[in-house]
């Protein structure tokens, strides 16, 4: 049977703009402690650029590159001595999630809601 649309797959989901919602290091909520001005958000392109607002404030750009197999995601920073964060990526409703894949990250999930316009 022919298909109206293409399916979807989770490198396609994540493209948009998605602002910081909670963060959990094993079933602690700690976002005050991560982001307690609430600034952090990030903007996943098209062209597998990301560009993020840190908690802190910072604007950090870098590379996002998703596993063809698997929901993985991994994120190397623009940075002069780059930082690679593994991630696995989940979509629930219009939020997304992503649990730390990596000895470093081990236990965190961040929650992110999909946002049309850049925060303030």
């Amino acid at each position: 049977q022919k298909i109206t649309q293409p399916p979807t797959a989770p490198g396609d989901l994540m493209r948009g703009l998605w602002n910081h919602n909670q963060v959990f290091q094993g079933d602690q909520d700690i976002t005050q402690t991560y982001d307690g001005q609430a600034q952090h958000y990030v903007f996943i392109r098209w062209d597998h650029i990301y560009v993020e607002r840190t908690p802190d404030g910072q604007r950090k750009t870098g590379y996002w590159l998703i596993n063809g197999h698997r929901p993985d995601v991994t994120w190397i920073s623009h940075d002069e001595k780059p930082e690679y964060r593994y991630w696995q990526v989940s979509f629930v409703e219009d939020q997304m999630v992503l649990q730390g894949n990596a000895e470093a990250n081990q236990g965190l999930k961040l929650v992110y809601k999909r946002i049309q316009e850049f925060p303030k």
